[in-house]
């Protein structure tokens, strides 16, 4: 199923970019459509699981955790991944660790999945490109009292009506 829908066009036929959400749940688009979509932080935490250790002394244990963006546009687009938290020149750099995951299935020219594997490899591609690290270390360094289930109050009404967790 495709969510491209060929339209009459003077001399051949185009596709219609907008995202539709398809009853498998996934929004298809086409890369060069997803690269035009403003994605915008949603939350971001970190990994509380790590381990214990016992005893005297630093121990070596990277810290991790993961964030979630999305679109502003209905059905919103959501791409989450994990991240680890690294030390370069003096400074704090988050990098990004894992596959991402997405509601989002991109799509050839012609309206054709490009399948589950190539869509990851693609948004992983375009996460080297997004500037995430900064707002992403923003918020899990805030203040605990301005991170809490009542800061979703503040995201636009959009976002809640298309969130079903809010």
């Amino acid at each position: 199923m495709t969510s491209h829908y060929p339209q009459e066009s003077s001399s051949h036929q185009e596709y219609v970019t907008t995202m539709i959400l398809s009853r498998d749940g996934y929004i298809r688009l086409t890369f060069e459509s997803f690269q035009q979509v403003e994605m915008v932080h949603l939350f971001s935490g970190m990994d509380e699981d790590r381990p214990i250790t016992m005893g005297t002394g630093a121990s070596l244990h990277p810290i991790t955790g993961y964030t979630e963006w999305v679109s502003h546009d209905t059905p919103a687009i959501s791409i989450g991944w994990d991240w680890e938290l690294i030390g370069t020149q003096g400074k704090a750099l988050l990098i990004q660790t894992g596959t991402p995951g997405s509601n989002m299935m991109l799509v050839d020219q012609h309206g054709n999945d490009l399948g589950p594997a190539r869509t990851k490899q693609s948004i992983a591609a375009w996460l080297s490109m997004f500037a995430w690290q900064a707002e992403t270390l923003e918020a899990i360094t805030a203040a605990p009292s301005t991170v809490n289930s009542d800061s979703c109050l503040n995201w636009p009404e959009k976002l809640k009506s298309t969130h079903r967790f809010l």
